[in-house]
């Protein structure tokens, strides 16, 4: 096994004395997701900052909000992924979907690009 010591000694070693174990620091997926969302909005937001200002102001949320009730939620930012940059998006997998409104909701948003 290319991991442990005994069968790999220069390899194996480093990966039991250096090598995070698994519980160490924050797993790659959600670090992914995060990346992915923070690109995917920032094209949803390029597409709806006609200002160009890197904020949505309430006639730009209009763009967006296709349920009405004056704030992105769910629905909207699903709506947009699907219409505005063409992502495929399935009922009930929000997932990404809540990554997007984490970033919204965030103290520093993406800037348009």
């Amino acid at each position: 096994d290319f991991f442990r010591s005994r069968d790999s000694y220069s390899i194996g070693k480093w990966f039991e004395e250096v090598y995070p174990r698994p519980n160490d620091g924050i797993p790659v997926h959600p670090l992914l997701m995060r990346h992915f969302a923070y690109h995917a909005w920032g094209s949803i937001l390029s597409q709806v900052d006609t200002n160009q200002n890197g904020n949505l102001d309430n006639d730009e949320i209009y763009f967006l909000d296709s349920n009405g009730n004056g704030k992105l939620d769910r629905e909207d930012i699903m709506n947009a992924l699907d219409i505005r940059i063409g992502f495929d998006t399935f009922d009930g997998e929000y997932r990404f979907v809540d990554q997007i409104l984490e970033i919204i909701s965030s103290t520093q948003p993406p800037k348009a690009s």
